[in-house]
């Protein structure tokens, strides 16, 4: 094998030669430094320097090449493989270390670069210092940097340069992410609204929700069954939605939350629903708690046995409160008042209830000094009433009043003595009790005009006996006075006829 070298081309590359096409069939040295020479035949050409195809092959080179028995250590200037050209470096093993393609894609570990820079195996792109960190760098077609990686001592940074969005791609051109100039992100959106806009179409979506009715950013969730749950604001509210549809609301001004209402009208305004509150055991205190706003508790709700407790209104002194007992093992259910630890009053739905807190007024507002008023009708089987009763009227020296000075009175006054009048009774009322005795008063008085009457009846029927028996006799006699005239006249007749027959 032959080692040909264009002298020309050496002079070119300042051997000092100017010789044209001559050519070397030994091994050449020029000025000490430079040799061209060959090696045996099984280990190939170690420098070619040519531009026309090997005899036999289907390679052809334009450049410098080195190489061995087993394949190329160098090759520098335009080289083609099965007529397609481009520019080399291979090692020994016929592995390409870079690569330039006619259409200028350039590779690094690799002899098929699929774009302008290609590099197969580990990259590293090295930093001049640690203050600038500059390690990689893209730029635009006017040369300006657009997007910078830097590898500092204590951080690595992705930079998007001269105020351009920084944007990630799917292979289908969708946007992954997007960082705006401005500080806001946005995820799958390339006009990300808020620091952080989230938009997908999937199963499963967090982001802004805009629309004309609800005006408001949202942080959404949208599960496989594409059904949607908001957290986020509306018109600068706290608002959880479901099926956009608002199910919890803070209101920012007033401070209000509504359950199933957009405005509540109370600090907890629950609407349509229901309110559970789930105790750990059965006899679990403080259930449900509100407090006065110095912190004493004006209404507990807790569990004694399988009972509901309610207390009422005891800040500062748990003995003033109203309990409502739900009823313990089928005792029944109770309302009960305390005044300083003692029970004022019990209502129970099964025993004895009672009032000992003062006057109970029913249907008014006015006791007027007793302990029961009722501004209404009162029924009931039987009352009892404790007063006094009128039975001095039978005693010896009770001095009844003669019917003749009732009657006056009546005439008098219009009405019995001791007893009110209708205006009294309009005006003031009557006491039951004092009633009652008064007008058992006026019977018993009744009773003994009725007992001397009868008398006086008795004595007048005895009379008007003997008056008939006496009438009786009279008629009697009467008859026999007519029998002895008639006697008497029989015997002055006889008389006389026998004077006659003297």
């Amino acid at each position: 094998m032959r080692t040909k070298i264009k002298i020309a081309t050496l002079a070119m590359m300042g051997l000092g030669l100017t010789t044209y096409a001559q050519e070397f069939n030994q091994p050449v040295k020029v000025n000490n430094q430079f040799s061209v020479f060959t090696t045996p035949s099984t280990n190939g050409q170690l420098m070619l320097l040519r531009d026309t195809a090997a005899n036999g092959t289907n390679q052809s080179f334009g450049g410098l090449k080195f190489s061995s028995a087993s394949g190329y250590d160098f090759v520098l200037g335009k080289f083609s493989d099965v007529g397609t050209g481009k520019f080399q470096l291979r090692d020994q093993n016929n592995t390409a270390y870079f690569t330039i393609l006619p259409g200028g894609n350039f590779g690094i570990g690799t002899g098929i670069p699929y774009g302008k820079l290609d590099v197969t195996g580990l990259g590293v792109f090295r930093a001049t210092d640690n203050s600038n960190g500059l390690a990689f760098m893209l730029a635009n077609t006017q040369g300006n940097s657009a997007f910078t990686m830097r590898a500092f001592t204590n951080k690595g940074q992705i930079k998007a340069e001269n105020g351009l969005p920084l944007e990630l791609l799917s292979d289908d051109g969708k946007t992954l992410f997007y960082g705006q100039n401005g500080g806001n992100v946005g995820i799958g959106t390339t006009s990300p609204k808020k620091t952080l806009h989230i938009v997908n179409t999937s199963s499963f979506e967090v982001g802004i929700m805009e629309s004309p009715n609800q005006q408001g950013s949202n942080l959404r969730f949208i599960d496989n069954a594409n059904t949607p749950v908001e957290f986020g604001s509306q018109l600068g509210d706290a608002v959880i939605r479901t099926n956009s549809e608002v199910r919890l609301v803070a209101k920012t001004g007033s401070g209000n939350i509504g359950v199933g209402i957009a405005a509540p009208t109370a600090r907890l305004h629950v609407n349509d629903g229901k309110v559970l509150v789930q105790p750990k055991n059965d006899n679990d205190t403080d259930i449900f708690r509100i407090n006065e706003y110095r912190g004493g508790s004006l209404m507990s709700m807790s569990e004694t046995g399988d009972a509901g407790v309610l207390d009422i209104g005891y800040y500062g002194l748990a003995g003033d409160k109203v309990q409502i007992n739900g009823g313990v093992s089928n005792q029944g259910a109770s309302i009960g008042g305390f005044d300083d630890g003692v029970k004022k009053f019990n209502l129970n739905s099964k025993g004895d209830s009672y009032f000992n807190g003062g006057g109970l007024a029913v249907g008014t507002t006015n006791l007027g000094g007793y302990q029961l008023a009722v501004n209404g009708k009162i029924r009931a089987k039987e009352i009892k009433v404790e007063t006094g009763w009128a039975d001095f009227v039978f005693y010896e020296d009770y001095q009844l009043p003669s019917l003749e000075a009732v009657e006056q009175h009546i005439k008098e006054k219009g009405h019995l003595e001791h007893i009110p009048s209708e205006k009294e009774v309009a005006e003031n009322g009557i006491y039951l009790g004092e009633m009652d005795s008064k007008l058992l008063r006026k019977i018993e008085e009744l009773t003994l005009y009725t007992i001397q009457q009868e008398k006086k009846i008795k004595s007048l029927q005895e009379q008007k006996t003997v008056i008939t028996k006496q009438a009786q006799e009279i008629e009697n006699l009467k008859k026999q006075n007519a029998v002895l005239k008639s006697l008497l006249t029989r015997v002055a007749q006889l008389e006389e006829k026998l004077d006659s027959k003297k």
